[in-house]
């Protein structure tokens, strides 16, 4: 499986149940479009959605059927938010949790493509959509490591293109104490030099910077995080960002060095002791200097 080469961080916005904001559809149009417009102006890399048909993702005696309905994204939408996020220059990508679903959105062009969490032991899923024979990304809330092997190869069996595998905790919202990064270690340990490997946060802002600073500085090279618009209680506004706090967040986590730090060589012999133990006086002229 080859590897995504990245000169810089990949950051997924997560748009998720946040498209809904009312039950007047042409209003939630015009406000998904304002937020797929305003989270590419941030920064974003990809653009990113939930695309499911409730009847053939949810069992009909499930608690939370009509909820899964009531924020079931239209499909009539899908070409048009593929359109917009080709005219906008980002990526578009959909987690597609059934095999119609996911055949109708590579019709349409689909090119990346993201595993749910829920879905990493959902090898059939798995192996249908790496067929297609492009980029994947596999969230791994609450999987163990054999899960997440399974899943790996299953993609790899059919599929030679990047695949990225995110760490990622199932709650939501996610607190500090609650990430769980010696996860995120061992997947850069067991999977860093084959696969990208990334964090799908559920931590609210502002703390999804802090936590996505540690996720940068142990490996991860892709952050997902979800973005809302107007904030209408849906089941993912309570951790999801706006478009203004989306740019900040990329902005401190794009601030953060991992290159070898830069030696300033006459600093450094001005500093070191000499034999006499005390620090030598060098034959220059030396100009606001501070004293440590």
């Amino acid at each position: 499986m080859s590897l995504i080469e990245r000169t810089r961080m990949e950051y997924i916005a997560e748009i998720g149940s946040n498209w809904k904001v009312s039950e007047d559809m042409e209003l939630n149009w015009i406000e998904l479009e304002n937020l797929v417009n305003k989270a590419a102006g941030a920064g974003a890399d990809i653009i990113k959605f939930q695309a499911w048909n409730t009847p053939k993702f949810i069992h009909p005696e499930h608690p939370d059927y009509d909820r899964f309905k009531d924020f079931e994204l239209p499909s009539e939408w899908y070409a048009d938010l593929i359109m917009l996020c080709n005219e906008l220059k980002v990526k578009f990508m959909a987690t597609a949790f059934d095999k119609d679903t996911a055949d109708a959105l590579h019709e349409l062009g689909q090119k990346y493509w993201k595993i749910a969490s829920g879905d990493i032991n959902h090898l059939k899923l798995i192996e249908h959509i790496a067929k297609y024979g492009q980029p994947m990304y596999i969230s791994t809330g609450n999987a163990n490591m054999y899960e997440i092997e399974q899943a790996v190869k299953t993609v790899c069996k059919y599929n030679s293109n990047p695949l990225t595998i995110l760490h990622c905790v199932s709650k939501y919202p996610t607190k500090l104490n609650e990430v769980g990064f010696n996860q995120l270690k061992k997947l850069v340990s067991k999977y860093g030099l084959t696969h990208n490997i990334g964090w799908s946060s559920h931590v609210a802002y502002p703390d999804a910077s802090i936590a996505a600073s540690m996720a940068k500085a142990l490996g991860a090279t892709v952050i997902e995080t979800h973005v809302c618009g107007v904030d209408s209680g849906s089941p993912d506004s309570s951790f999801a960002m706006t478009p203004t706090q989306l740019e900040l967040f990329i902005g401190v986590i794009n601030l953060i060095d991992m290159e070898d730090p830069i030696i300033d060589e006459h600093e450094l012999l001005w500093a070191r002791r000499g034999d006499d133990d005390l620090r030598p006086w060098i034959n220059w002229e030396v100009r606001d200097v501070g004293y440590n």
